[in-house]
């Protein structure tokens, strides 16, 4: 996933931020805000996911292909889950970022637990939810040595609903490109220090180049559009991820990723990471992952790490 960041906010925080350096002030201009109550609708996807967990996992009883995650990298593959399907995929990712400059110091840290739920509506069509669910972050700022400020929060993200749709297949024994199109529409129902400012819609392009050996090169590309209430103005920047995997035996893999978004239209800074990882299943139904993950600009942080597992639940 995109690193999310608290949303900026005009409070204790402003009394500094003019005597930060530009390349610190996207970053640093976070929320200070208690943590908040789970909202109904989060409320209801978390009594909804330990039913499921509740029920069991019915692994490989039935004629499904094996699973096919979108995790934990930031692109995704043009593949759909089956049709009637359910498939979760959920894990952790902990993200670092310090910067120091002249005579200040800036270290952020944040800990999510990203989720997305795939049904499969019809053939080669998914509805999905998604969410970084539960994160808490803490900041802490210093000036020549001293503690400006420190605090912590933690709450629950906007949730994000989708649809994918892949409208042009590979034939089998061919390297024919599969194609396939990711709405997404974010919801501003989270907690309040991790609720943004603007409304947020993306559509994004996915194409899946089959590779001799089974390896593959996914490339994802496409617009994000927010609208802000307040102004009543619509701002854009473009998304993107390119992918490569490969195979490692006949149930792991490993993945290479580089992704990236902006620079905004409102003037705000783009983000851009490189990542790696692998994947191994361990049964048709079970697939689990890890990945590392390094920022390549002020506002994506240091480094990060990831790790989870996607599981079909019907």
């Amino acid at each position: 996933m995109k690193p999310v960041w608290p949303e900026p906010s005009r409070q204790t925080i402003d009394l500094l931020y003019d005597q930060l350096p530009q390349t610190m002030r996207t970053v640093t201009r976070t929320k200070t805000a208690h943590s908040q109550n789970l909202t109904l609708p989060v409320r209801a996807l978390t009594v909804l996911l330990l039913a499921l967990n509740l029920t069991g996992l019915a692994f490989g009883q039935d004629q499904r292909p094996p699973v096919s995650s979108d995790r934990p990298t930031v692109g995704a593959s043009s593949g759909t889950v089956p049709w009637g399907a359910g498939q979760v995929e959920i894990g952790g990712l902990y993200q670092h970022l310090s910067l120091e400059e002249q005579d200040l110091s800036l270290r952020l840290r944040q800990f999510s637990t990203p989720l997305l739920f795939r049904f499969g509506a019809f053939e080669n069509l998914e509805l999905r939810l998604e969410t970084a669910a539960f994160t808490w972050y803490d900041q802490r700022l210093r000036h020549f040595g001293e503690t400006l400020f420190d605090e912590s929060d933690s709450g629950f993200a906007n949730p994000t609903v989708g649809l994918k749709w892949q409208f042009v297949e590979t034939p089998d024994d061919s390297y024919q490109p599969a194609v396939g199109v990711l709405l997404n529409w974010a919801l501003p129902i989270g907690s309040e220090a991790f609720r943004p400012e603007k409304s947020e819609w993306t559509a994004i392009m996915l194409v899946d180049f089959p590779l001799p050996r089974s390896m593959s090169l996914t490339l994802n590309g496409g617009v994000s559009f927010r609208y802000d209430e307040t102004t009543r103005n619509c701002y854009e920047d473009g998304v993107g991820a390119l992918v490569f995997a490969a195979p490692l035996g006949s149930s792991t893999g490993f993945f290479l990723e580089v992704a990236g978004g902006g620079p905004q239209s409102d003037g705000g800074e783009g983000w851009a990471q490189f990542d790696g990882g692998i994947t191994h299943r361990l049964s048709d139904g079970l697939q689990v992952d890890a990945a590392i993950v390094r920022g390549l600009t002020d506002y994506t942080g240091d480094w990060g790490f990831a790790a989870g597992l996607s599981f079909y639940i019907f």
